[in-house]
């Protein structure tokens, strides 16, 4: 039995209970990679900005990598927060939550 959270048609996240594998630390990996190659082109904007004397297309570049940096923080945090949680169901609680979301959108 495979518990799979996706965005689209792109799987983020999936729990398989049969076999108890995950991919967890795939998830993380890719997330705090993103976030350090963001953290490099901020640091790498911030540079040019101080050595161009603060122009304006610096400085919007920056402002888009902080931003975009912020945004990937928030996502990690979130993306801890889901793993925490797909890490102390078990089957069973999975199984009666998921029972009782159907049931839930069924009487819509």
């Amino acid at each position: 039995e495979i518990l799979i959270s996706n965005l689209g048609k792109k799987i983020i996240l999936f729990r398989n209970f049969t076999q108890n594998s995950d991919n967890f630390a795939e998830a993380k990996l890719k997330q705090v990679l993103l976030l350090i190659f963001l953290f490099l082109a901020s640091v790498f904007f911030a540079s040019l900005a101080a050595i161009n004397e603060f122009g304006a297309v610096d400085l919007v570049f920056l402002m888009i990598c902080l931003l975009l940096l912020v945004m990937g923080i928030i996502n990690l945090g979130l993306l801890f927060k889901q793993i925490r949680i797909l890490k102390s169901f078990s089957k069973e609680e999975m199984k009666e939550f998921l029972t009782q979301r159907m049931k839930k959108y069924a009487k819509k």
